[in-house]
């Protein structure tokens, strides 16, 4: 019998990208498009965010890169292995507005998100327009779980390549606009990528929403890291989103609170 926290498999999608199968069954079930989760590898570890990318009766499915330390210890556990914890589901559903055509883009990692909310989309039979960035080719991963869910899939990478094209997701949401009357944009990704989209759609009247990843220690609202300014209005991202719209949200004072830890050493790693 499996224990609750289990996982059930854990695949190594680049590099530096995982995708990992938990067994959750006390709540799976109940987990939407755009929610999350809060995990902690070990009992003295930190807490930290993952978006549910799929879930099942009795698991949920996430896609993580490897940046930290939390990170590196979960990227080093097998099939069998159970974490300490694993809280959830976190934040609200994604927010889907009655449009026919949706425009979602994803940068990196954030490309895991988009595609939960693709996939949501797709069978709410909307028609999807997916726009998918990538440093590296080597980053690329869910070409085709994302093209099987996009009525046109475009994915760029910043290198030069012959597989992929050469250059960035505004490239592609500037294309799509200019072929269709875009409505409604989603995106997840760097910050300063949703920043851009969001400003290009704010000049062009597009309704954008998108998925924050500002600091988050406990996820139900206690700690108040993860605040965050939309409409000049203080929010937490993990119960009043993760989901906002785009431009309303201050960026500048959102990647400003982001880089606060940056060269912060997890004092985990003398146990490494």
């Amino acid at each position: 019998m499996m224990k609750k926290n289990q996982i059930i498999s854990i695949t190594c999608l680049t590099d530096s990208i995982y995708k990992c199968q938990i067994h959750v069954p006390d709540w799976a079930k109940y987990a939407k498009a755009g929610q999350f989760l809060m995990i902690r590898v070990l009992e003295n570890g930190e807490r930290f965010p993952l978006t549910i990318v799929e879930h099942d009766q009795s698991s949920v499915t996430v896609i993580f890169k490897v940046i930290g330390l939390s990170t590196k210890l979960l990227s080093r556990l097998k099939e069998s292995d159970v974490l300490y914890e694993v809280l959830g589901p976190l934040g609200k559903a994604s927010i889907v507005k009655d449009t026919r055509e949706v425009v979602v883009i994803g940068g990196g990692v954030g490309n895991a998100i988009s595609y939960a909310i693709a996939k949501h989309l797709h069978q709410s039979n909307h028609d999807v327009y997916y726009i998918g960035g990538f440093k590296n080719c080597s980053d690329v991963f869910f070409v085709d779980e994302i093209s099987a869910v996009s009525q046109e899939a475009i994915f760029y990478v910043e290198e030069s390549n012959q597989q992929y094209n050469i250059g960035n997701v505004m490239d592609g949401l500037k294309q799509i606009a200019s072929q269709r009357k875009i409505t409604q944009v989603f995106c997840a990704g760097p910050l300063r990528m949703m920043q851009a989209i969001s400003n290009y759609c704010k000049d062009h009247d597009i309704d954008v929403i998108v998925s924050l990843n500002p600091i988050m220690v406990d996820g139900i609202g206690m700690c108040g890291g993860c605040r965050v300014e939309v409409d000049h209005q203080t929010m937490f991202a993990c119960v009043d989103g993760p989901e906002f719209d785009g431009q309303k949200v201050d960026f500048e004072q959102l990647i400003k609170r982001n880089n606060t830890y940056t060269a912060h050493d997890c004092v985990l790693e003398k146990q490494l």
